[in-house]
């Protein structure tokens, strides 16, 4: 089973071309996990509903939803991307020789890209560009640098429990770089080669009209990346 966690602050009619991108791949054994605040919650069968009584971020809302999830692989989906056709191949990658040689089983599959890496299959950069310069700006230490960025993890579920200390993402975060975070511990913690990591067939779109992202807490959710990377050691510090 796939469970798809969806985290969204917004009623969820605003998600219906990325749910019906869910929905219209072809059948198989799946569950669309939905964390939005209490007043948001419909009466639909169709999902798995859980009230977000915190309301202080994403990365409490997608650790919420993955507490009632029940899949044996989990995909972070966000309200403003559509999933390929072939999404399914994922299933097959995550089964490759490549993957069962890797303690981390979880795939990179919207874009490969970090700190001092180039960035293949994103929608805003040309091919073998950065999106992140390594600058006085950035909260990690050149000298842990490089290491990817993944947005949209999709993880087998064994992982998130033997390694991620059961959750996906850590809960210091409020809204943003819990995909630096995760890609840090990753890349700390294991070889890890960037392109090697993404599905090589799949590929999301974005919807035509992007939702703003939400600035409220960057500063905190910098001071959080920078405490955690400047403590971080190799083979002792938990992921959360």
């Amino acid at each position: 089973m796939i469970s798809y966690l969806l985290a969204t602050k917004d009623p969820i009619s605003e998600s219906k071309q990325t749910l019906d991108s869910i929905l219209s791949l072809p059948q198989h054994d799946r569950e669309i996990v939905i964390c939005c605040p209490e007043h948001l919650v419909e009466s639909n069968d169709d999902y798995v509903w859980v009230p977000d009584r915190e309301c202080t971020g994403s990365a409490h809302a997608y650790n919420e939803a993955y507490k009632f999830s029940k899949g044996d692989y989990i995909a972070i989906i966000i309200d403003d991307i559509l999933l390929p056709s072939n999404f399914l191949d994922i299933l097959d990658f995550m089964e490759s020789d490549f993957m069962s040689k890797k303690k981390f089983k979880i795939s990179n599959i919207m874009w490969d890209g970090g700190p001092g890496l180039a960035a293949y299959g994103h929608d805003d950069l040309p091919d073998g560009e950065s999106v992140w310069p390594i600058d006085k700006y950035h909260p990690v230490n050149v000298d842990k640098c490089p290491y990817s960025v993944i947005p949209l993890p999709f993880f087998q579920r064994e992982t998130i429990e033997k390694y991620l200390s059961n959750q996906p993402f850590h809960h210091d975060f409020k809204n943003h770089l819990i995909d630096h975070w995760l890609g840090f511990y990753l890349c700390k913690n294991e070889s890890y080669e960037p392109h090697k990591w993404r599905c090589p067939s799949l590929r999301y779109t974005m919807t035509p009209i992007r939702k703003p992202g939400n600035s409220t807490h960057d500063g905190y959710d910098m001071q959080v990346l920078k405490r955690l990377t400047d403590t971080f050691v190799a083979g002792v510090t938990p992921y959360a």
